[in-house]
């Protein structure tokens, strides 16, 4: 059987652009989180109370950041993987095209 693959490489560059402006806006966000954050790092103290808070916040939330600076990261290497196959199938299009063309006798 036979799959047809089709893609608008116009709308498909248009949604790759827009997926790169929310991995930006998304960055973004998260750089002023991370200063709100840092501003206040250590707040809780250096008591039992503090020292225990720290102990269940500290770790987790580096984490959290880590996967925050990750999801902007891949949000916007997506957007590039995704210009980088439009491109690619573009170019498959035309050399198909040219070959079909040339086999055919029609002049492109």
């Amino acid at each position: 059987m036979a799959e047809t693959f089709r893609l608008d490489p116009d709308e498909a560059s248009a949604a790759a652009a827009r997926l790169g402006a929310l991995g930006e806006g998304l960055k973004d966000s998260l750089r002023a989180l991370e200063g709100t954050l840092d501003d206040r790092h250590g707040c809780w103290g250096q008591d039992d109370i503090g020292e225990a808070f720290a102990k269940n916040y500290v770790e987790p939330a580096e984490k959290a950041r880590e996967g925050a600076r990750m999801a902007g990261d891949g949000t916007v290497q997506l957007k590039d993987g995704i210009g980088k196959n439009v491109s690619v199938l573009r170019n498959l299009d035309q050399e198909s095209a040219a070959r079909i063309d040339a086999s055919t006798g029609q002049n492109g």
